[in-house]
C-alpha cells in the first residue's frame, strides 16, 4: 500500500502540511440562519459590546475574540446564548470592521487567519 502521508520537500513527514496550506474559507452564515436565532437588537448590541470589550489597539486572532465572545455570553446566560455560534460571532466581527469600529487584518473569512484591532485615534486631530 503507498504511502499517503503528507510529506514536504525533504521528503520528511510534516503532519501540519496539510494545515498550513488550509485555504478554505470559514462557513458562512446565511439570512435564514440569522433570522432563526430571533435575536432582539438589544441582544446584538450586547454581543458587539462583548466583542469591542475583547479587543484592544494590539491585534488580536478573529478566533481568539469569537471563543472569548461566545464564552463571555454563556457565562452570563447559558440559555439565552446557547444558540450563539463562532460564525455568527464572525459575521458581527466583519459587520464592526465594516462600519469602521474595528480594524481588520488578512481574511475576515478565515477566523483563524486574520486579525482585528481597535482604531488608533488620529494623532494630528
Amino acid at each position: 500500500m503507498p504511502d499517503k502521508a503528507p510529506r514536504v520537500a525533504s521528503g520528511v513527514y510534516c503532519p501540519m502540511e496539510n494545515v498550513m496550506n488550509d485555504s478554505s474559507r470559514d462557513p458562512i452564515i446565511t439570512e435564514d440562519e440569522i433570522r432563526a436565532l430571533n435575536f432582539t437588537p438589544e441582544d446584538i448590541l450586547e454581543i458587539e459590546k462583548v466583542i469591542l470589550s475583547s479587543v484592544h489597539v494590539a491585534r488580536r486572532k478573529v478566533a481568539m475574540v469569537v471563543g472569548m465572545t461566545i464564552g463571555t455570553l454563556r457565562d452570563r446566560d447559558e440559555d439565552k446564548w446557547k444558540h450563539v455560534s463562532d460564525i455568527y460571532c464572525a459575521y458581527v466581527v466583519r459587520c464592526l470592521v465594516f462600519r469602521g469600529e474595528l480594524v481588520g487584518y488578512g481574511d475576515l473569512f478565515r477566523m483563524r487567519y486574520s486579525e482585528i484591532n481597535l482604531p488608533v485615534a488620529d494623532l494630528d486631530a
